[in-house]
């Protein structure tokens, strides 16, 4: 769990359900505001790609769209509205006003300690060379 109100849009990351693989990992890992968990609390995906993309695309000043791997689900972020807009394929799921920095705040945070958990562990891949590249810019 993270130190963010839960009114806040927060990354959440379930570090005891991480599965460490040949050259990749594997996690629970969504999204929470205001109770509502995206796309869901028991969402498993490849972590280590996720926080490339999402960390890559969060240095967008106007628009940011985060997708999953596994499955349809994708967040579209409007950062000078503070308006985050949650999506199952083409369908609006839900729409709500968000705090954008602490939100970005937020991410970088998370990669941060993935990253750290992922060191303390041993465990090293492309991907995770690739995030770091990506998070030191």
């Amino acid at each position: 769990m993270n130190a963010f109100n839960s009114k806040d849009l927060c990354l959440n990351i379930n570090y005891k359900s991480i599965v460490f693989k040949k050259d990749y990992c594997v996690g629970m890992v969504y999204f929470n505001l205001n109770e509502f968990n995206f796309p869901d609390n028991q969402w498993n995906d490849r972590i280590d790609v996720l926080l490339r993309w999402w960390t890559e695309a969060a240095k967008s000043e106007e628009t940011i769209i985060l997708n999953f791997m596994d499955g349809p689900f994708c967040l579209k972020l409007d950062i000078p509205c503070n308006l985050v807009f949650f999506y199952k394929s083409e369908k609006l799921l839900l729409r709500k006003s968000f705090n954008s920095q602490l939100f970005l705040d937020n991410l970088m945070c998370e990669t941060k300690r993935f990253l750290a958990f992922c060191a303390s562990q041993n465990f090293e891949s492309k991907e995770l060379v690739d995030l770091k590249s990506e998070l030191l810019g």
